[in-house]
C-alpha cells in the first residue's frame, strides 16, 4: 500500500475504530442500565411479595392481642365465647393454625378444670404432657400447669387439648418471659404436639393475660397475678405459602431465617418456586450473607424475636433480566460505523480518481496551452512582419502616383497637352501630376551636340 492509499484509508479505519468504542461504551452503558432497571423491578417485585407475608404475621399477631383484650376486658370468658370470638377473628384465614387459652392452673384446681372441660364435651379431657419417649401422658404432679383449655378451631387440632406447655422447656421458657416482660413473646422453631408430619415448623406466640385491675408494674406483681396466656400456633409454611400463593410468587425463591436463634441464624422456611429446576439456589444458615448477585432482604420482628426473609429471583426469573437492547444497538452502531466507514472510503477513492484525471487534464492542457502560445508567438511574428509589410508598400504607395492612359505628346518638341488642353515640357507634365522629381544632365548626344555650340561660339567669339 503506497502512501497516498494509506492516507485515502486512515480516515475510513479511524471512523470505524470509533464507532467501535461508541458501541462499546453504549452496550455497557446499557447493559448497566438494564441491570439496574433488572434490581429495580426485582426489588419491587420481592418487596411486594416480602410485604405480604409481614402483613399475614401481622394479621396473626393482632388476632392474639385482640384475644388478650377480649379477656381483659371480660369477667370471666366461657368455652363457647372463646371459640365464637376467635373463630370470627380467623374466618376464611389459613394462617393461623390456632388461637388457645392457657390457664395457670394450681395442682389443688387440676380435677375441678379437668372435669370441667368433660362437662363442656371434651371426653377424656386431662392435663397431659409427652414423656421421655415422645408419648402423649397424663402430666405428672406439680405445683402449676399451663395446658391449652380453649382451642380454636378444634377441628384438626383436638389432640392439642389438655397439653401443658409449661412441660416442655422450650414452651415454658416462652412462657415465663411472656410473663415477666408483660408482651408477646414468640418461641423458637418447634413441631406442634396436633402435627403428625416432623418437618413442619412452627412457632408459639404467647400474650400474658393478668387479673383485671391490678397493676402489674413491676416483675414481682406479674407472677403474682398472672392468671394465663393468649397463644397463638403458626405453621410457618402457611405464613409464606399462604401470602404467595394470594399475591404471586412471581417466579422468586423466599427464605425465612430467625436471627434470634441461640445457637446462631435458622432456616425456617424455604419457598422454591421451581423445586425440581436443577439450578435452583438453595440459601442456607451458612450462606444467607454471602455473595449472591441478586437478592432483597427485610428484617421484621415477630414478637420479640428477628425473622429475615431474603428473596432470590429463581433461574425462571432471570430470563427476564436477559436484554437484547444493548447487544441491538451497539450492532446498530458498528453496522453504522462500518457503513460510514466504507462510503467515505469510496468517496476519498473517489476523490482521488478525480484528482488524478484532472492532474493528467491539467497536464493535457498546459501542453495545449504551451503549444498555443507558441502558435500564437509564431502568428503575431507573421502578422508583424506582414503588417511591416504592408507598411512599407503602403508608405511605398503613397510616395507613387500612377499615371494612365492616353498622353499626348508633340512629336516635334516633346511637349505634353494635359486634360486642361495647356501645353507642359514632359518634365513639368510629370511633376505635375505625380511626385517624381526631375534633376537635369546631359546625355552624351546631347552633351557632344551642346559641346559643339560652345565650341562655336568660343571661335565666333574668337574671331
Amino acid at each position: 500500500m503506497n502512501q497516498s492509499a494509506f492516507i485515502r484509508t486512515l480516515p475510513s479505519v479511524l471512523i470505524f475504530l470509533f464507532g467501535v468504542g461508541i458501541a462499546y461504551f453504549e452496550y455497557f452503558d446499557l447493559s448497566n442500565s438494564t441491570e439496574k432497571d433488572f434490581r429495580i423491578r426485582f426489588n419491587l417485585d420481592a418487596g411486594s411479595r416480602i410485604s405480604a407475608i409481614k402483613r399475614e404475621v401481622g394479621f396473626g399477631l393482632e388476632a392474639i392481642s385482640a384475644v388478650r383484650a377480649f379477656y381483659a376486658s371480660s369477667h370471666k370468658v366461657e368455652r363457647n365465647e372463646f371459640q365464637n370470638f376467635s373463630e370470627s377473628l380467623i374466618a376464611g384465614q389459613t394462617t393461623i393454625q390456632a388461637l388457645e387459652w392457657i390457664p395457670r392452673i394450681k395442682h389443688d384446681e387440676r380435677a375441678a378444670y379437668e372435669n370441667l372441660a368433660r362437662m363442656d364435651g371434651i371426653v377424656n379431657f386431662t392435663i397431659r404432657e409427652k414423656n421421655e419417649l415422645g408419648k402423649i401422658v397424663p402430666a405428672s404432679i406439680r405445683d402449676e400447669y399451663f395446658p391449652i383449655f380453649f382451642i380454636a378451631p378444634v377441628a384438626g387440632n383436638e389432640t392439642a387439648l389438655g397439653y401443658d406447655l409449661a412441660s416442655n422447656p422450650i414452651r415454658r421458657n416462652m412462657l415465663w418471659r411472656a410473663r415477666d416482660m408483660n408482651q408477646m413473646i414468640a418461641s423458637p422453631p418447634i413441631q406442634l404436639v396436633q402435627d403428625q408430619n416432623d418437618d413442619e415448623i412452627s412457632i408459639l406466640v404467647a400474650d400474658p393475660v393478668y387479673k383485671n385491675d391490678i397493676p402489674v408494674t413491676d416483675m414481682a406483681a406479674r407472677r403474682n397475678h398472672l392468671i394465663g396466656f393468649i397463644v397463638g400456633a403458626f405453621h410457618v409454611r402457611d405464613l409464606v405459602q399462604i401470602a404467595l400463593d394470594y399475591s404471586g410468587s412471581a417466579e422468586i425463591d423466599f427464605h425465612l431465617f430467625d436471627e434470634s436463634s441461640s445457637d446462631g441464624t435458622k432456616l425456617l422456611y424455604r419457598y422454591v418456586s421451581y423445586p425440581d429446576h436443577p439450578e435452583t439456589y438453595r440459601v442456607t444458615e451458612n450462606t444467607i450473607y454471602s455473595l449472591i448477585d441478586y437478592h432483597y432482604s427485610e428484617q421484621f420482628s415477630v414478637a420479640d424475636r428477628v425473622w429475615r426473609i431474603v428473596a432470590i429471583p429463581s433461574p425462571a426469573y432471570l430470563k427476564f433480566k436477559g436484554s437484547i437492547l444493548p447487544l441491538l444497538v451497539a450492532e446498530v452502531i458498528i453496522i453504522s460505523a462500518l457503513f460510514l466507514s466504507y462510503w467515505v472510503w469510496k468517496r476519498l477513492n473517489e476523490a482521488a480518481e478525480v484528482e488524478k484525471i484532472v492532474r493528467i487534464r491539467t497536464a493535457q492542457l498546459m501542453e495545449s496551452k504551451e503549444e498555443l502560445e507558441r502558435n500564437i508567438e509564431v502568428r503575431i511574428r507573421t502578422e508583424k512582419a506582414r503588417d511591416k509589410l504592408i507598411h512599407e508598400l503602403k508608405e511605398a504607395l503613397a510616395n507613387v502616383k500612377t499615371l494612365t492612359g492616353l498622353l499626348p505628346i508633340c512629336y516635334s518638341c516633346k511637349k505634353v497637352r494635359d486634360d486642361k488642353g495647356y501645353w507642359d515640357r514632359v518634365d513639368t507634365y510629370f511633376r505635375k501630376h505625380s511626385n517624381l522629381q526631375f534633376s537635369h544632365g546631359l546625355c552624351p548626344d546631347c552633351a557632344e551636340v551642346e559641346l559643339k555650340k560652345i565650341k562655336k561660339q568660343i571661335h565666333e567669339g574668337d574671331a
